[in-house]
């Protein structure tokens, strides 16, 4: 797995630091100092990552390995991150109260270490990293709210083909409902990771949504559907017994009696 790395303090993007001369007395421009940040993003991990970085920007390995510690970025060599809730939560763009909500709900497992007289969660950069990509986390953080730009592309390319219910209904021109509606009656596939999430594909959406135009068979399903449903809960309606109201006797009747 191609994994990116946060930057020293993941509560920011922080902007680069100012260019210097490398060993080769060459100085590094804006554009170099995010080329780095780009393959440090794409090939972390594997084999040769400076020297492969070096080769791209036409730069001596050692070079751009003291570039990459100067601008916040480290492998797992070096030590491998460890962020407290608060700090995954300025990356993730939540407060403290809502990360530690996950954990709390078992939605986030990060370890415990010991902090002083208390203990502390935690999780490392790299377990951030996968426990982001599983889809079960998609809904309980957005891309673009993503404080660190390696990251946001990254994970912005990997959700980029998975729409939300809004998403859907906004590209079927249909309510949230209505796709829901869909979904149950199996119309429309999609992913479930979690009970309160469902995930659709972009391909699947625009394909049912070329077969959905009116007069196609899909909508006349779709419009029957709506109506069997409709006579479904009316018949259950009717069904049930009507509720019984006290009768009153005048008092003629009771003489009657």
């Amino acid at each position: 797995m191609t994994v990116a790395t946060l930057p020293a303090n993941p509560g920011h993007l922080r902007p680069c630091p100012p260019a210097r001369e490398n060993r080769s007395g060459k100085h590094y421009t804006n554009a170099e100092l995010q080329r780095i940040r780009e393959l440090w993003g794409r090939w972390r991990g594997q084999d040769r990552l400076y020297e492969r970085i070096a080769a791209a920007l036409g730069r001596d390995p050692e070079a751009v390995r003291e570039k990459a510690t100067a601008i916040g970025l480290r492998t797992t060599a070096d030590g491998i991150e460890k962020m407290n809730l608060t700090q995954i939560g300025k990356l993730l763009g939540k407060n403290h109260t809502s990360v530690l909500g996950w954990v709390r709900h078992g939605l986030m497992r990060p370890y415990v270490e010991p902090h002083g007289e208390r203990a502390m969660y935690a999780l490392d950069v790299d377990s951030l990293w996968s426990w982001m990509a599983e889809m079960r986390s998609w809904h309980l953080w957005e891309v673009a709210d993503l404080r660190d730009l390696a990251w946001r592309e990254h994970f912005g390319e990997l959700r980029r083909d998975w729409l939300r219910v809004e998403d859907a209904a906004r590209l079927l021109s249909i309510t949230p409902n209505a796709v829901n509606h869909l979904y149950e009656r199996g119309l429309l596939p999609a992913a479930k990771p979690v009970p309160s999430a469902l995930w659709f594909n972009r391909a699947e959406v625009e394909a049912y949504r070329l077969r959905s135009k009116p007069g196609s068979v899909e909508m006349q399903v779709y419009e029957l559907a709506k109506r069997l449903t409709a006579l479904e809960a009316r018949l259950e309606l009717a069904a049930q017994p009507a509720p019984g109201y006290p009768v009153r006797i005048t008092q003629s009747e009771e003489v009657a009696r």
